[in-house]
């Protein structure tokens, strides 16, 4: 769907990450999955129309952004909603539309105002090929392997709080596959994540729950701050087996 969906290094977003042990700072939801759920129907519909003030308030502060109007066609064509289900600060929602008639799923996080926004969407039931296999619809399926979760992700932290390019290159979810510009933007200071998890040592991601294909975290740092983890199924060959994607709230 998303113009995106074969080059999943284009969903960066808000890079980073923040922690402190719990989910203390997660912002309240303003809205339910569901809710979303229907905003992104709406949206989808929209941009097939042309109508794109739709789109636009839509696309606003998301990760990815979906397209409007004659970039529209042949993708969005169709879209019906086939599931939706909340993990803490983020959630999914199974889709099916022109682009995958045979299903997708978006996955969304909350922002600063608890408002569902865009973060990543895959078509699943159109894997790369060497790539594992995972089912199509997301909603109410089992996490595939959380020891390997769970690992990932915390060295994908301390890659963070420690610069270590190679460690959060090979993890991380990034826009390009320039390393050393990836690695640069990650760690400015101006970013402020580097810098939240290095003076924050106690900050540590807490799971949120997961389903087959995907993983959810919070990371909450002081003071005040918190971001969504999100972990999607690695390249081809299953190394790693996950890549890590951030959204940050606070």
């Amino acid at each position: 769907m998303l113009g995106a969906l074969a080059a999943l290094a284009l969903l960066g977003a808000a890079p980073g990450c923040g922690g402190g042990g719990d989910s203390g700072n997660a912002p309240q939801a303003a809205e339910t999955i569901d809710q979303f759920a229907q905003r992104f129907k709406e949206a989808s519909d929209a941009a097939v129309e042309g109508r794109c003030d739709v789109v636009r308030k839509f696309n606003r502060k998301a990760a990815i952004t979906i397209f409007c109007g004659k970039q529209a066609k042949g993708l969005y064509d169709g879209f019906h909603v086939t599931g939706a289900e909340a993990f803490g600060s983020a959630g999914i929602v199974d889709y099916t539309d022109a682009e995958a008639p045979k299903g997708a799923t978006a996955v969304a996080a909350l922002d600063d105002k608890g408002v569902y926004r865009l973060v990543s969407s895959l078509i699943l039931s159109r894997p790369a090929p060497g790539s594992a296999r995972f089912s199509a619809r997301q909603v109410g399926t089992e996490p595939d392997d959380e020891t390997a979760r769970e690992e990932i992700v915390n060295r994908f932290i301390t890659a963070i709080r420690k610069k270590d390019c190679d460690t959060y290159f090979q993890l991380g979810l990034t826009p390009t596959q320039n390393k050393k510009n990836e690695c640069r933007i990650e760690f400015d200071p101006k970013t402020k994540v580097q810098p939240q998890l290095a003076e924050d040592p106690s900050a540590e991601p807490v799971s949120l729950g997961g389903t087959q294909a995907f993983g959810f975290y919070g990371l909450s740092s002081n003071p005040g701050h918190y971001r969504t983890i999100v972990l999607v199924p690695g390249p081809p060959g299953g190394d790693p087996k996950y890549l890590a994607l951030t959204f940050r709230a606070q």
